[in-house]
């Protein structure tokens, strides 16, 4: 979800992969409970003390606990015409463009999740430059096109 407000675009954390985990582990073990589980008398009993079912549970759980910990937490990401805004439920950090010594955008690379790009932010305030992954937010397209612009207004150096 991106907005489009007075003061920047606001470019808010996917939780997809965590809605995907929990599906995938919660089918997995509904179906190995099915094919281990002995049937008797019409009903399902099935073994609590199962090392394979506790760890497909041990899944579930923290892919839960892990998506309500997202959204308790609640990143964002706001792009204006001057600044980048980091934030989050606890702490926001402004960057104008007069801090931000350099953006540079990675090539995009490839692994088993599929392509993704690295943007880096460096900044007078930190020796370590901000470290931003646009696929990780949604609409990932119109992000990279606001972060080019930001880069092509920094003042020349």
């Amino acid at each position: 979800m991106d907005t489009t407000q007075p003061n920047g675009k606001i470019f808010m954390q996917r939780l997809n992969y965590y809605w995907q985990s929990i599906a995938i582990y919660a089918v997995a073990l509904v179906l190995y409970a099915v094919l281990k589980g002995t049937i008797q008398q019409g009903s399902l009993s099935v073994s609590v003390n199962d090392p394979l079912a506790l760890l497909l549970l041990a899944f579930v759980i923290g892919s839960g606990i892990g998506l309500l910990f997202a959204l308790y937490i609640r990143r964002s990401v706001i792009i204006g015409h001057d600044f980048i805004t980091f934030r989050n439920r606890h702490i926001e950090k402004k960057l104008n463009i007069n801090d931000i010594t350099r953006i540079r955008l990675a090539r995009e690379r490839r692994d088993e999740t599929g392509a993704y790009r690295i943007v880096s932010i460096t900044t007078k305030l930190r020796r370590r430059p901000f470290r931003l992954r646009p696929a990780g937010f949604d609409n990932e397209k119109e992000m990279i096109m606001e972060i080019l612009r930001l880069k092509k207004s920094l003042p020349l150096r």
